[in-house]
Order: structure tokens, then sequence, then C-alpha cells
């Protein structure tokens, strides 16, 4: 069982950046994005590129990359390739997508997750478009063609 967004808050709230000064639920973003990838480093490349170019303020969200058994570079292009936002890599054998999307899940915090495809060029406003319905109806499930 997945803990509540409330919980996974509150498990930050000992951590040294709160003496710091720093809350850290403020460093937890609302939005995952969980990316499953399989020898597509150059669709992922396109797809991580697209959002960087997000309307979106980078700290409503972060993207979760679960590398499949790739064996193409993907690693590489992850370990350097820059991104305006919090980037993660979950590195695992091949276990297929359904395996890596729930890795991808299980590694969340935030409130909400989009999955995507790893060779969808997604458009500037997909991430605020979907965070503005989230927040308006929580309950909401959503899938695009």
């Amino acid at each position: 069982m997945f803990a509540s967004w409330s919980q996974r808050r509150r498990l930050h709230e000992g951590t040294p950046l709160r003496a710091a000064g720093f809350e850290p639920e403020a460093l937890l973003a609302e939005l995952n994005v969980i990316i499953p990838t399989h020898n597509r480093a150059e669709q992922l490349r396109t797809c991580l590129l697209g959002l960087g170019r997000q309307t979106q303020t980078f700290g409503d969200f972060d993207v979760t990359v679960v590398v499949d058994g790739s064996t193409d570079g993907t690693r590489e292009l992850l370990a350097g390739l820059p991104t305006p936002f919090r980037l993660h890599a979950i590195y695992q054998v091949r276990s297929g997508q359904h395996v890596a999307r729930n890795r991808g899940v299980a590694a969340g915090s935030g409130r909400y997750c989009l999955f995507l495809d790893d060779d969808i060029d997604p458009c500037p406003g997909l991430i605020a478009v979907h965070l503005r319905l989230l927040r308006a109806r929580s309950d909401a499930v959503a899938q695009c063609p």
C-alpha cells in the first residue's frame, strides 16, 4: 500500500533540511512524471527535452525514468543530460513495461502521477494542463490517445 501525500510529506519533516530552514514539503513535487524505457535513448532524449520546455513551474513536477534493461547508452544519456526539472533514474534488469511503471510509482512522492511513453514529444502546456485538471478533479483519471 502506498503512503498518502500527507504521510509522505510527514516522512520528510525530521530531515536536516528543516533544521537549515528549508521546508521539505516544498521539495516534494506535486506531479511525478514516470517514463519507462527500453533501448530508446534518442526518443527518450526528445521526450526529456520537451519536458524541459514546459510552461509549468519546474518545481511542481519531477521526472522518473525507469530504465528497463537498456543497453543502448540510455544510462549515459541520463547521466549527462542537464534538465531544469528534478530527474531521477531507476535501473532494473529487463522486467517489462508494467514492472517499470510500478517501480516508478513506488519511487514517487507526489500527489499525482503522469505516465508518458518514451517516444512522446510533449507540447509545452502538457504538465500545466494536467495539473490544472487534477487540482480541479483529484479523482479524475485521463487517458490520451
